[in-house]
């Protein structure tokens, strides 16, 4: 019969446990408080990509996802937005745009 005793590992550090002043939240504002500042710092780390509120009024919501092949989607959307949801240059500037996919890749540049 085997030895139902658990082993000891001796080069297995034993975790500390992650309770305690060192692992507690410090500043939580109040509930129902809110900082303008605060929520302005964020607006600076991204850009805008997309605004659905203008392509819907300039009724080209649907555009990229119905006429743009899947692999210029996300630059497609992009590039509507720096045109500002105006199609009269989308078409011939979304043809100078590389695919994501690589499917324009030759044999050699696959290898």
């Amino acid at each position: 019969m085997k030895n139902l005793t658990p082993r000891k590992h001796p080069k297995v550090e034993k975790k500390q446990s992650r309770i305690g002043e060192l692992y507690q939240a410090t500043n939580i504002p109040k509930v129902g408080e809110f900082s303008q500042n605060d929520s302005n710092a964020c607006d600076d780390l991204y850009d805008l990509a997309w605004d659905p509120k203008l392509a819907n009024k300039n009724n080209v919501s649907q555009i990229v996802h119905t006429f743009v092949l899947h692999n210029r989607r996300e630059e497609g959307m992009i590039l509507l937005h720096e045109l500002d949801y105006i199609m009269k240059d989308f078409f011939p500037a979304l043809d100078k745009i590389e695919p994501l996919d690589g499917s324009h890749w030759s044999t050699e540049q696959k290898k």
